[in-house]
């Protein structure tokens, strides 16, 4: 399996529009990162399936988290 070699660019790409996203609570923006079925996430013990349960988890109980980007 070869990778791709713009790896890391690709990387900070996404991390950056997830947190900027994330910590402007624009979370609308985050509803193409994840399918609709097929998306899955586990945070603190919970284990969500979906666009829709994950964008709520992220919407309601991670509203007051917040964020420090460092790139090294």
């Amino acid at each position: 399996m070869s990778y791709n070699p713009d790896y890391l660019n690709i990387a900070t790409q996404f991390i950056q529009h997830f947190y900027t996203s994330f910590d402007s609570k624009a979370v609308a923006g985050l509803q193409g990162l994840y399918d609709e079925q097929n998306s899955f996430l586990t945070f603190e013990g919970a284990q969500l399936k979906g666009r829709k349960d994950i964008i709520e988890k992220i919407e309601v109980g991670l509203s007051g988290v917040s964020t420090v980007l460092v790139l090294s």
